[in-house]
């Protein structure tokens, strides 16, 4: 495996690993959301709602992950899917499949939370939103790329600029014999 311009895989991979649901998404999506649907997302609406109501700063961070949100959410990717299958013409380009594909990917974020992330509420500059947006956000990568290094026979990463080498290295956790 060839990696050029290596200094750039840290954000890259934080990036990746991170993720972000917009209330303003969320609330065009339940507008317009098909009638089998409403259900499922008011209940999300719920949840979303009581996150907002434990928050006091425009920015805090949570001591854990919400469990209660995340497991409602995954109800509502699954619901969103069967309705899909049932109708599979709904919403090919529109906010559904938009705010679906977002939400399954906080979802498989979320599945892979640890120390190495923190999950925070940011209300929004737009003074009408009542839900603040909640993000997943990868602070040190390695963790989550050990096994990617590991599944590959050799490794070369190219860059004048990774140093301090490790502090890089810890961030991608590569292998502690790696050659320098």
């Amino acid at each position: 495996l060839l990696v050029d311009e290596a200094h750039n895989l840290i954000e890259r991979a934080r990036a990746m690993h991170s993720a972000t649901l917009e209330p303003a998404a969320f609330q065009v999506l339940r507008k317009d959301a098909p009638a089998a649907l409403k259900k499922p997302l008011e209940k999300l609406q719920r949840r979303w709602s009581a996150l907002a109501k434990t928050q006091t700063l425009d920015h805090e961070v949570l001591p854990e992950l919400p469990a209660d949100f995340i497991a409602t959410l995954q109800r509502v990717c699954a619901d969103i899917a069967d309705h899909l299958a049932e109708h599979p013409g709904d919403s090919v380009d529109g906010p559904l499949m938009r705010w679906w594909f977002d939400a399954l990917h906080f979802a498989r974020v979320a599945e892979s939370f640890d120390d190495h992330s923190f999950v925070d509420l940011t209300r929004t500059p737009h003074g009408s939103q009542k839900h603040p947006a909640l993000a997943i956000r990868n602070v040190v990568p390695g963790p989550l790329l050990q096994s990617r290094w590991a599944a590959a026979h050799g490794v070369t990463l190219f860059s004048a600029t990774l140093a301090p080498m490790d502090y890089v290295a810890d961030l991608l956790g590569l292998p502690a014999d790696t050659l320098r």
